[in-house]
This record gives C-alpha cells, sequence and structure tokens, in this order.
C-alpha cells in the first residue's frame, strides 16, 4: 500500500468501454475525483450521453470512438489523448466482449472476435501508453478480468481463458516496470448485476419452468452493481494495489470451492443438461 493515497484530481485518465457498465461507473467516479478523463467506446453518441452526465464535475473530457480490436484505432486514440493532454497517467483497460455458447459449436468468427478484443486489444494499449508513462516515471495500468479467470463454468470457456491470460499478463508486466514508477493492477470482477446477465438468469428459470420470484430477487441481489467494481478500480489507484477482487462472499465462495473441491464442481457440471448452458451462455453479449 502506498503511504499515501494518490492524489487523483488532474491526473489523465484513459477508460476504455467508457459507454457503459463499469466504464461508464468508473467514468462517473473518477470525473467526481477531478480527473482529466479520455473516453473510449464504440458507440460515439453512447459516449455523448456519458459526457452529458459527467458536465456537472466540470472536468475536461475526451471521446474517442474506438473499437479495440482494430489496430488504428488504438494508436489513434493514443494519439489523440496525448495531443490534448500531453500525457496518460492512468489507462483502465476494461473494453472486452463475452460470447457464450457450447465451444465445439461456436462460430470461428465469434472466437477470433472474442480473442482479438480481449486480449490483443489489452495488451496492444499497454503496449502504447508504456512507453509514455516509463518516460514520465508514473503511471498506472488497471486490467479488468473477472474471477473467470478462476472459476472454470461451462459455456464460456473462450472468455474465461481470455481474462486467465489477462491475469498472466498483468502480474507478469507488473514485476517487468518494478522500481519504476509503475503499478499494474488485475481487478477480479465477480458476476455484475447488468441487462446480460438478468437476461441470462431468466433464460435459466424459464427453461426449467421456475416461477420462485424470491429465488430470482436473492440471486440479483447477490451480484454487484457496475458500481462496486468501478469502486474497486479507483481504490486500487488510490493506493496502488496489485489485485482486487469484487463479488462479494457468494464469488469467494465459488473460486475457493474451485480451489479446493474441483470434483464437486466437475459432478455439479456433469448433471447439468448440455442444451440449457448453450441457451443461457449463448444469451450473453458484450461485457467484462
Amino acid at each position: 500500500m502506498a503511504a499515501h493515497p494518490v492524489i487523483i484530481q488532474d491526473k489523465v485518465v484513459l477508460i476504455t468501454g467508457a459507454s457503459a457498465g463499469i466504464g461508464r461507473a468508473t467514468a462517473h467516479l473518477f470525473a467526481a475525483q477531478g480527473a482529466r478523463l479520455v473516453l473510449a467506446a464504440r458507440r460515439l453518441p453512447v459516449l455523448q450521453e456519458v459526457e452529458h452526465e459527467l458536465s456537472c464535475f466540470g472536468v475536461p473530457l475526451l471521446l474517442v470512438r474506438t473499437d479495440i480490436a482494430r489496430e488504428a484505432d488504438l494508436g489513434r486514440l493514443v494519439r489523440q489523448a496525448q495531443a490534448r493532454f500531453g500525457r496518460i497517467d492512468i489507462l483502465v483497460n476494461n473494453a472486452g466482449i463475452c460470447r457464450g455458447g457450447i465451444f465445439c459449436e461456436m462460430d470461428p468468427e465469434m472466437l477470433s472476435e472474442m480473442l482479438q478484443s480481449n486480449l490483443h486489444g489489452t495488451f496492444r494499449l499497454a503496449q502504447l501508453v508504456l512507453p509514455g508513462m516509463l518516460g514520465q516515471g508514473s503511471g498506472h495500468i488497471v486490467n479488468v478480468s473477472s474471477i473467470s479467470a478462476r472459476l472454470y463454468i461451462p459455456g464460456v470457456s473462450v472468455y474465461s481463458a481470455t481474462k486467465a491470460a489477462i491475469l498472466a499478463f498483468s502480474n507478469s508486466l507488473r514485476r517487468e516496470v518494478l522500481g519504476r514508477g509503475i503499478q499494474v493492477t488485475t481487478i477480479l470482477g465477480g458476476p455484475v448485476r447488468t441487462g446480460m446477465i438478468a437476461h441470462a438468469v431468466d433464460e435459466v428459470f424459464r427453461y426449467n419452468g421456475w416461477q420462485d420470484s424470491r429465488l430470482l430477487a436473492w440471486l440479483s441481489g447477490a451480484m454487484d452493481g457496475p458500481e462496486a467494481v468501478a469502486r474497486a478500480i479507483l481504490r486500487a489507484v488510490r493506493y496502488r494495489k496489485r489485485q482486487l477482487n469484487t463479488g462479494g462472499p457468494l464469488a469467494a465462495a465459488m473460486v475457493g470451492l474451485e480451489a479446493t473441491a474441483p470434483g464437486l464442481l466437475d459432478y455439479v457440471s456433469s448433471r447439468v443438461d448440455q442444451r440449457l448452458i448453450g441457451r443461457v451462455t449463448g444469451k450473453l453479449g458484450e461485457g467484462t
């Protein structure tokens, strides 16, 4: 832990996937701290909605339409950020996509898109901002991973693999830049209460003919909102943390089971109808 909290005011913070969910919530928290923001996402009109929401904070903003799967977009994003603000102090690598479904039935283009966005986009953007951070002798890279890096759920094998790779990348890079003023953090996010997840849970209930709204409400309440992950990101930057986990006791218990009793989870998985897995995970869309 740093001796004193890092002052966020006037830091230049680049956030990918800033148009919705975790990225949008993170933009709000850093704006409230007085940061200068570079907000990147594929949907410029939605980014403009975020800009309007943040106008009350009076902080400088730069919006850059960016598809992190495209090399040209990544280079343009970093150039525009440096041209506007002269530096990048904090990178929040949040953007990514989740596509679910039975692996052997997965569209090869879908698989390639996930690898390109979640891995190449994350790695390459860190590579592009790092020389400037090393030159100024300070900086912080936050990579948003997931507990699926350590909890292996059927139907999201490729997504889990990308998040595990981000965890390994972050830890290796952190040690590579030790002593040079750069911190690298991994956020292992638990299940986040989004429209995407709500749709998947509803699919499970309808498939099984369950009607118990109390159980559905409990499941929803057991998930974090995007704001919880955003708060973890802010805390990681303020106190220069190596890793923070979100998701609460339920997520921690599941990861603990995976580490100590994988055979039990193997048994549970073997008892689940593969058609259900395909139906549910196939409904997943964008998210991290």
